[in-house]
């Protein structure tokens, strides 16, 4: 059950992630640079899937606390998984590149 949530967390994941690059790359046609903007779709993003996964932990703490039913939590913890196994290595990959995005 976990693997599959975790296979869909990254497909989902990977679409997230063409899809910011489309609409970075589109306002980056807009606005005259291409990679800033689209490596800034890809930063707010992921993001939004690192705060999500913090709350995936404090949930998991809470349901080991109160011992309750876990099987919608599962799937909570293998899509939420999937999506910072997808943007975590972009997070390390932009700290290392010095171009500053915003």
């Amino acid at each position: 059950m976990f693997i599959v949530q975790f296979k869909r967390g990254i497909k989902y994941g990977l679409i997230f992630m063409l899809f910011a690059v489309i609409m970075g790359f589109m306002y980056g046609i807009i606005g005259g640079q291409i990679l800033r903007p689209t490596l800034a779709f890809i930063t707010i993003i992921g993001i939004f899937a690192s705060i999500n996964f913090a709350f995936t932990i404090l949930a998991l703490v809470l349901f080991l606390i109160w011992k309750k039913k876990r099987s919608i939590l599962g799937k909570y913890i293998g899509i939420s998984f999937g999506f910072i196994v997808v943007y975590f290595p972009l997070f390390i990959l932009l700290k290392l590149i010095p171009m500053r995005v915003f």
